[in-house]
């Protein structure tokens, strides 16, 4: 992968998320690189939620990340080029990815939450994906019993 890509996906991972920047350093070089890349894009696709013009259609734009991250469309971004190949190399599931971006979607209207049951769904995208995603960048020995782990931390923190 290009240097350029993962300066570009460190720097934003500097910028908007420094504890979990400096916790990355502890990872080995290339965990740390695809971790990188993987906020980069969870950030550029969040950031389309919380700070585009509202008169902007977020939700194509939104669709158009989703396309690009699973290979439908050819990524226009650089983040988002080298998530596909993040993607490719580590099998991450557009299942995952289709979860993350629908539940940015969410967000772009919903605030609020009638039931534990729609809060859990928008959590499965939201958070429990990320955690998916990454323990597929780790690649752990005990990899299922890992899946379950990060789909709870993720909930957790979110």
């Amino acid at each position: 992968m290009e240097d350029k890509k993962i300066e570009k996906s460190r720097k934003i991972h500097k910028k908007t998320g420094k504890t979990f920047y400096f916790a990355t350093k502890l990872f080995p070089k290339n965990i740390r690189e695809e971790t990188y890349i993987l906020y980069a894009f969870f950030r550029k696709s969040d950031n389309v939620v919380d700070t585009q013009n509202p008169t902007e259609n977020q939700d194509d734009q939104l669709e158009s990340f989703k396309e690009q991250a699973i290979g439908i469309e050819e990524p226009k971004d650089p983040v988002i080029e080298a998530f596909n190949e993040v993607r490719e190399s580590k099998d991450i599931s557009d299942e995952n990815i289709e979860s993350f971006i629908d539940a940015m979607k969410v967000d772009i209207e919903k605030n609020d939450y009638k039931t534990y049951e729609e809060l859990e769904d928008y959590m499965d995208g939201s958070a429990a994906s990320v955690g998916r995603m990454m323990t597929e960048i780790i690649d752990p020995d005990q990899k299922e019993k890992a899946l379950d782990h990060a789909t709870s931390l993720g909930i957790a923190f979110q």
